[in-house]
């Protein structure tokens, strides 16, 4: 009974080893000089657009956290002490890949923010803007 349980042991080793674990991949084209059109908000952070017949979708959030259009994140800081500073606003690819945080635009205000980002993430990339548009697809991932 142990040379059996030894043998299975090293079979499955073996196994292992010679038989790789293999991931499902994406295949999407997209690029900042991809054509998007007919983009759409669903609430107050939820977006979609197509683009060249790829359906995209994404969300929408405010942010204290600064910097120019294009600008990429992986986490980006929600300013609970005093909300009147959250007044970036980011957006992020969620479907059919993901992608960072990607800075849209800082509005004149929070409230401002909460209400017109998610539009704000629609128009940078039906208007085609490039700057956006590569922070946004350079860093997809699954």
């Amino acid at each position: 009974m142990k040379k059996c349980k030894i043998f299975l042991l090293v079979f499955l080793i073996n196994y292992i080893s010679v038989h790789p674990a293999m991931s499902v991949t994406k295949c999407i084209n997209l690029s900042a000089s991809t054509r998007c059109t007919s983009g759409s908000v669903k609430g107050s952070s939820n977006w979609s657009a197509n683009c060249s017949g790829v359906a995209v979708e994404g969300i929408a959030y405010c942010s204290s956290t600064s910097g120019a259009r294009g600008k990429t994140a992986n986490s980006i800081t929600l300013d609970s002490t005093i909300p009147e500073n959250n007044l970036v606003c980011w957006c992020r690819l969620t479907n059919p890949a993901v992608s960072m945080w990607t800075l849209a635009q800082v509005t004149g205000s929070a409230s401002n923010c909460v209400t017109s980002c998610a539009q704000g993430c629609v128009n940078l990339l039906t208007t085609n803007d490039t700057t956006f548009k590569q922070g946004i697809v350079s860093t997809l991932s699954n």
